[in-house]
């Protein structure tokens, strides 16, 4: 329902979207049998995730529905102006809260910094919800990377074709912030539990970095520390 509040459908550009939707779905069935290097296996996953996420967005008017879920004054978007400069803002970020977007109230100051910086490269509620779609789909990485580690090449090859067509996947990386969550959160645990597996303090110092990066951005991580 966040995603998608108001459900719509655009014949015209049903028509041209679906094909692509198709398409991605049989590409992904290629991918899971195709024999390659992992690392260009999920970069492969990745770039499908986005073309499907951005496919299926398109069914409700082209174009102009991948930003549809910013339009509103409440979202991350509308405050990018209030931002400033970055080490001003996260000093005063709680001072400044009752003059941000709704969204933003709710949660650490990174989000806002990473709609601010998205901005000053490409203004405009499609960038933002471009840079949602490609960060979202980067979660690939974590959920091939876990899939990987306890099940195997075969377990991972699996998880990363049914990660790309998942219902709530398409969904959230066209176009929801908690898609953007999601990869920072999922990074923490692959290299948090890599760390602990390979007894690695490489991997166990980056866990813990992503985890506070993750504090940045929602109180999740919160949440997986106490529970």
């Amino acid at each position: 329902f966040y995603v998608f509040p108001d459900p719509q459908l655009d014949l015209g550009w049903a028509a041209a979207a679906l094909p692509v939707v198709a398409a991605t779905v049989a590409a992904v069935l290629v991918l899971h049998r195709a024999r390659m290097a992992w690392r260009w296996r999920v970069a492969a996953s990745a770039g499908l995730a986005g073309v499907l996420a951005l496919a299926v967005a398109a069914l409700a008017g082209g174009p102009l529905a991948w930003a549809a879920p910013f339009d509103y004054a409440g979202e991350y978007p509308a405050g990018v102006g209030q931002v400033g400069a970055i080490p001003t803002f996260l000093r005063e970020f709680g001072a400044r809260l009752p003059l941000l977007p709704s969204h933003a109230t709710g949660h650490p100051a990174g989000a806002m910094v990473l709609y601010a910086v998205v901005a000053r490269v490409w203004p405009g509620l499609t960038a933002a919800a471009l840079a949602t779609v490609a960060i979202g789909s980067l979660g690939a990485v974590a959920a091939g990377g876990l899939a990987r580690d306890e099940l195997g090449e075969r377990g991972g090859r699996l998880a990363l074709a049914l990660w790309v067509v998942a219902p709530g996947v398409v969904l959230y990386l066209a176009t929801s912030a908690d898609a953007v969550f999601a990869v920072v959160l999922g990074a923490a645990v692959l290299a948090a539990h890599r760390g602990l597996v390979r007894h690695s303090a490489a991997w166990t110092v980056a866990g813990g970095v992503l985890l506070w990066a993750s504090s940045m951005l929602t109180y999740a991580a919160v949440l997986l520390l106490v529970f």
